[in-house]
């Protein structure tokens, strides 16, 4: 019996082993397992951060991109403004020359009147005064006139 005795505390033993051993084989999975549940936990956080990243990076070139074309958009309208600005002053430079030209034109052109004016007032003159007195010396010839009437003479002051 001894034998058996032992032998049952042999089985009695082994189990008591083999029961011990599975509540510590399966504490033992339980902390494998931890580390890769936590391990999975994190490449999800992971994930999950890389995803959130993502979509703050994508918006964020989003409103760098619309904020470029804004800057683009006001660039091109302070340019056309500017052409505009620089077109008009060209308009206004062009409208006062041609001012300048026309009063020039209309100044030669009075003066040119005026000078035709004159030159028939004096053509009339000379006409009007060969008429009243075509005996008189003229300029011209220096002869004397040959008129009837006497002159009176500086000297005497007497014909």
């Amino acid at each position: 019996m001894a034998l058996l005795g032992l032998a049952g505390c042999g089985r009695a033993a082994s189990r008591s082993e083999k029961g011990a051993a599975v509540p510590a084989g399966s504490t033992e999975f339980k902390e494998e397992a931890e580390p890769i549940e936590e391990k999975a936990q994190e490449a999800a956080r992971i994930s999950k951060d890389r995803e959130l990243l993502s979509l703050v990076e994508a918006k964020n070139r989003e409103e760098a991109a619309e904020a470029n074309a804004k800057h683009k958009e006001a660039a091109a309208a302070a340019r056309v403004k500017k052409r505009e600005k620089a077109a008009l002053k060209k308009a206004e430079e062009a409208e006062a020359s041609i001012k300048r030209k026309e009063a020039a034109l209309a100044a030669h052109a009075k003066r040119e009147r005026e000078a035709a004016r004159k030159e028939r007032e004096v053509k009339e003159q000379l006409r009007h005064s060969e008429q009243t007195e075509p005996a008189q010396s003229s300029p011209a010839t220096g002869t004397q006139s040959t008129s009837t009437t006497p002159t009176p003479t500086p000297a005497t002051g007497t014909p």
